[in-house]
């Protein structure tokens, strides 16, 4: 049975650097409504195609509280070099290294809005830093360990441009303060403790 909602996950940032993940759920049958009501009230950003790390942070928060008001569910998590840098002690010496953690990263944002016996279709970008769709392989593995159905396919924002929100989301988790966002009523953030049985699962 599918479920009426979809997630779109885009990136800030890289590994092993600061990292911060971003999502953004939508009803399917609300995107064409959203992004027509975003043009109208962001027409300066939505004419030039910037993307959430060229905005400032008023910009972000104003488009944040736009998504809240449309009751698009958004989730950050926030992966500092240190944590990169902990788990590259331990799994660093494993193939698709990168790959791996970011599935688990992805997985632990898609968990919070997500249910076992259900079935969800996720839009995660292409990232030139990693091998995405590896880390989509991986991802699909740990869902269905955690008897999850995730439809997983792989896009970039001019081929979809609802993910340019999941964009929006993650520069937000960078740029705002926390102490904002979490006023949201749907927005929500991620702490970044990874479950070991994840970790071990992903690099066994």
């Amino acid at each position: 049975m599918a479920i009426n909602f979809n997630y779109f996950i885009d990136v800030s940032g890289a590994p092993l650097d600061k990292t911060v993940v971003g999502l953004a759920s939508f009803n399917p049958h609300h995107i064409s409504r959203i992004s027509k009501e975003f043009k109208r009230e962001f027409p300066k950003i939505s004419r030039s195609k910037l993307k959430g790390a060229e905005l400032g942070q008023n910009e972000l928060e104003g488009i944040m509280h736009f998504l809240d008001a449309n009751d698009v569910r958004t989730r950050a998590i926030t992966f500092s070099s240190g944590d990169w840098s902990s788990n590259k002690r331990r799994f660093g010496d494993s193939a698709y290294f990168k790959e791996r953690m970011m599935a688990v990263l992805y997985f632990k944002l898609l968990k919070d809005l997500t249910k076992p016996g259900l079935k969800y279709t996720i839009v995660m970008c292409k990232e030139s830093y990693m091998d995405t769709e590896k880390a989509s392989e991986t991802l699909r593995r740990l869902s269905r360990a955690n008897h999850m159905d995730y439809d997983i396919s792989l896009s970039i924002v001019k081929q979809n441009s609802t993910l340019r929100f999941a964009d929006f989301v993650a520069s937000a988790g960078r740029k705002v303060q926390s102490t904002k966002l979490d006023k949201l009523k749907h927005y929500k953030t991620i702490p970044s403790d990874l479950e070991e049985a994840h970790l071990r699962k992903v690099f066994k």
